[in-house]
């Protein structure tokens, strides 16, 4: 019964100190621990508290025990009588002298100088045999009017139990737990939903071909419709005034449109009349181009020209690169955007016995995988 109320008195300190030092055996700490889950066995553990020792069995430690109380808010003034008296009969000790310490051992004093006769393991397994109190957490109760003696008898005759709560209270904490289960999973399915969702537009690839897509019309069918291996550059830019002359106009010209020429008399038979173009001379609009050049010109454009791609790349480092290998090579480059990929070729003659030459020219002077022929 003394060992508990001992232990209780300790107990006590603890929560009022949260640290207490004992003579011959140490420091007491008591530390506070949040909720924690144990992944091993899914188990949940609440908050509670924790005592931890720290072991300084002999007199010097008495006095590092009583620094590091003191520098914590002097917690150690309640055992420091005790440790100066004890400190002054353990000097005063002869040889092989002991100083009995009751249940924690007793002081010894050698040739080396003070210890504890009794050694510290020993005294430790003392302390683990005593009970251990759980913190439990209190719900705050309204005080009810009540006299002293009538709350004495009712403590008396009521005992206390710390190890589980009642049944009532297991039945309210039940049906509290059994009312905001079913919130809970509405909550987290709901989160599901939500995450489902903006993974899903996150995940939509915007840089997709638009269905809609309309082709540029300086674009032909004939270069769209060649194999892979080989297809047409357009000479839309290089075209002579003569070639877009004879083009068919893309668009209606309603001033020119015969509709509005039409006799109002309708015996009477209308006679489109002839278009006559209007003269234009050379000198006018090459004015500042020899003839020699002009008719270089024209004998390039009447050479039919073919692309060997290359390389179709995403990046513009990788499409630069190419350019300048192609360059280095002596072939003119054609470049063309489709969709978010830049393709890249060496612009040739379309010689049949040409084509052979170029592409065994450009395997061999190229990196194997560096380039794809389309």
């Amino acid at each position: 019964m003394k060992r508990d109320l001992l232990f209780h008195q300790l107990y006590a300190l603890l929560l009022q100190r949260q640290h207490i030092a004992l003579p011959g055996l140490g420091l007491f700490m008591l530390k506070n621990y949040p909720a924690r889950i144990d992944p091993r066995n899914d188990k949940i553990y609440p908050p509670g508290r924790a005592v931890e020792f720290l072991e300084a069995p002999g007199i010097s430690d008495f006095y590092a025990a009583f620094f590091v109380s003191t520098s914590l808010d002097g917690g150690f003034q309640f055992w420091q009588r005790e440790i100066e008296q004890l400190a002054d009969e353990a000097k005063k000790l002869p040889v092989d002298g002991q100083l009995s310490l009751g249940k924690l051992g007793s002081i010894k004093r050698t040739n080396k100088g003070v210890e504890l006769a009794k050694s510290p393991e020993e005294i430790i397994n003392t302390l683990n045999q005593l009970p251990v109190i759980e913190c439990k957490t209190v719900a705050v109760i309204k005080p009810s009017i009540v006299t002293s003696s009538e709350s004495l008898k009712s403590s008396k005759s009521q005992p206390i139990d710390r190890q589980e709560p009642n049944s009532s209270v297991r039945g309210a904490v039940k049906s509290r737990t059994g009312k905001v289960n079913w919130r809970f999973w509405v909550g987290l399915l709901l989160l599901a939903v939500m995450l489902f969702l903006m993974l899903f537009y996150m995940g939509r690839d915007e840089s997709a071909p638009d269905q809609e897509y309309e082709m540029p019309p300086h674009i032909s069918d004939q270069r769209l419709n060649q194999p892979p291996d080989k297809f047409y550059v357009d000479t839309f830019e290089n075209d002579t005034f003569e070639d877009r002359r004879q083009d068919p106009p893309v668009y209606r010209d309603f001033d020119n449109d015969e509709s509005n020429y039409l006799p109002e008399d309708p015996g009477e038979q209308y006679e489109p009349e002839e278009y006559e173009e209007p003269e234009v001379e050379a000198d006018e609009w090459i004015e500042s181009v020899p003839e020699s050049e002009m008719n270089q010109t024209y004998r390039e454009e009447d050479t039919e020209k073919c692309v060997i791609v290359t390389g179709a790349f995403s990046s513009m480092s990788n499409v630069r690169e190419m350019t300048r290998k192609l360059q280095d090579m002596g072939y003119a480059v054609y470049s063309e955007d489709i969709g978010n990929l830049t393709r890249v070729g060496a612009v040739i003659d379309c010689h049949e016995d040409q084509l052979e030459t170029h592409l065994m020219n450009l395997q061999a002077n190229l990196e194997p995988g560096a380039w794809i022929l389309e």
